[in-house]
């Protein structure tokens, strides 16, 4: 009688966990440990290079809002500079041309300033000065530098003339060699400043910016100095609140000082009035100055932000001046500083989503490694 055969059991192998022992070496999941490991370098990179990508992606779009919004911000204050800038010029051409209506309708030009003639400026000053509160002074100075009259307004707010007796030589200030340089109907528009009462700093430290014209007679003859002290403090710059910082700009004369503008000016305001040290914006910047020079606009980088700029010879800076027939414009240029605070305030990296989602990936990142580590 046959006997039926037993089949002679296996040899298998147990699998556990998912995990199982072979020739091949051990797996984890379904995948050996060197894949694991290869998964760990290559996955990490790959997600390192995407969200590489969508930050810089991100943080170019933010960096194009903000130079938007920059540009916005320039044009608004930027108008509202030359505004400021238009008016003295508006009012210093009136005031010279009256000036010289009254010096040609003298009968004898022997004696420029006779009791007469004297008396009649004076009144155009104390009506000037009573009809607006931009100006503090007026007067009108001989080519040399010496005041012929003056008209100033009290802190009290009264209008007075000053005796004879008090008035000053102003020879050797910027504004009188300036003004002694101009051709006639030009605009002199100097470096706002402290004003300077017999050699010394008012103890008001109230500054003004000064505006002036030379005064010819009939023959195109120099014979005054027509200089007013507008006060730079009246009329403030608007603030643009939908702006999340604060970009500074500033505004120049030709020379290169500062007239209006920017937290940078109010740092270095009047210091080269008390002190040795220069703080023009052309000192402090040299390589600026020089760019505004050769082009009527662009930027450069620096190590603390952007510096854009536009100076006199870029024609929209001044069109309202010139169509305003200012036709000499004092003006040097008006510059904007964006610090990179502000470039970069709309950075993914900045922002507390941007942190959220990079701390997630890098949590992925090791629970994945930990779930290897156990599963081992």
């Amino acid at each position: 009688m046959l006997l039926a055969a037993t089949p002679r059991p296996h040899k298998s192998f147990q699998v556990e966990n998912g995990a199982s022992n072979s020739r091949r070496g051990k797996t984890v999941y379904g995948m050996s440990k060197r894949s694991w490991l290869l998964a760990l370098v290559v996955v990490p990179t790959v997600l390192l290079v995407v969200v590489g990508y969508v930050v810089q992606e991100l943080d170019a779009r933010a960096y194009q809002a903000q130079l938007l919004a920059a540009d916005r911000d320039f044009q608004l204050v930027d108008a509202h500079a030359i505004k400021r800038i238009e008016e003295p010029l508006r009012l210093t051409r009136a005031v010279a041309e009256g000036v010289e209506g009254l010096v040609w309708a003298q009968e004898s030009s022997d004696q420029l300033m006779t009791a007469q003639l004297k008396d009649g400026i004076t009144r155009a000053f104390v009506s000037l000065l009573q009809s607006t509160t931009q100006i503090d002074h007026a007067r009108l100075l001989n080519p040399d530098g010496l005041e012929l009259l003056r008209v100033n307004r009290l802190s009290g707010g009264d209008v007075i003339r000053v005796a004879d007796e008090h008035l000053q030589d102003k020879w050797g200030r910027d504004y009188v060699t300036g003004i002694r340089a101009l051709q006639p109907g030009a605009v002199y528009m100097g470096a706002v400043s402290l004003n300077i009462e017999h050699g010394q700093i008012d103890p008001r430290n109230a500054p003004v910016a000064r505006f002036g014209m030379p005064i010819h007679d009939v023959d195109n003859n120099l014979v005054a100095l027509l200089v007013l002290n507008f006060d730079a403090l009246l009329t403030p710059m608007p603030r643009v609140e939908d702006v999340a910082t604060e970009p500074e700009i500033y505004y120049v004369n030709r020379m290169g000082e500062f007239v209006y503008g920017g937290t940078r000016f109010k740092e270095n305001e009047y210091r080269w009035q008390k002190s040795t040290e220069a703080h023009s914006f052309a000192e402090l910047y040299p390589d600026i100055w020089q760019a505004m020079q050769e082009n009527p606009r662009g930027e450069i980088r620096l190590d603390d932000g952007l510096y854009l700029w536009k100076s006199s010879r870029d024609h929209t800076t001044v069109e309202p001046l010139v169509k305003a027939g200012l036709f000499d414009i004092p003006f040097g240029g008006s510059i904007q500083f964006l610090p990179n605070k502000f470039l970069h305030a709309g950075d993914v990296l900045a922002t507390p989503t941007g942190l959220a989602a990079i701390a997630l990936v890098f949590a992925l990142y090791l629970f994945s490694v930990f779930a290897v580590v156990q599963a081992n």
